[in-house]
């Protein structure tokens, strides 16, 4: 196994993500607000579904994939990072992951662009001192 895993807002659960992509386009977004930390446009919604539906060819497929991330059996330390603003990745996506993972960080107010670079300014929003520590501890055997 790896020696460490460090997701930045993974589609943990093909299967939730694409339930929750269906219920935004077909449900109002007062409907959705107890229920989602985030939610994207109907049309944005449609668009990502669509891209999903490309690669998972079947609901089960989907909830078969998701089955691998339920729970951590190799024991693989691993950090996870999520954005709690996240209109791509909700957080009910990965939830079974955040139940196992040695670590969880939550950046507030940041959505799914946490993938695309670093946050801006450093400073408390900033993960690199997090990554940093997590390697340190993984690689230097815990």
């Amino acid at each position: 196994p790896p020696s460490f895993c460090i997701p930045i807002c993974p589609v943990a659960d093909p299967y939730k993500r694409a339930s929750y992509l269906r219920a935004s386009i077909s449900e109002s977004q007062q409907q959705l607000e107890g229920i989602y930390n985030a939610v994207h446009t109907p049309e944005k919604s449609k668009f990502i579904l669509e891209k999903q539906l490309s690669f998972w060819k079947s609901d089960e497929e989907m909830m078969k994939a998701a089955e691998t991330t339920t729970t951590n059996n190799n024991r693989v330390p691993t950090l996870l990072i999520i954005g709690s603003a996240d209109k791509n990745v909700p957080f009910d996506v990965t939830n079974d992951v955040q139940s196992w993972a040695t670590r969880t960080i939550v950046i507030g107010g940041y959505g799914h662009e946490l993938c695309d670079e670093i946050v801006n300014g450093g400073g408390y929003y900033c993960y690199l001192p997090d990554i940093e520590r997590f390697l340190d501890y993984c690689l230097e055997g815990g």
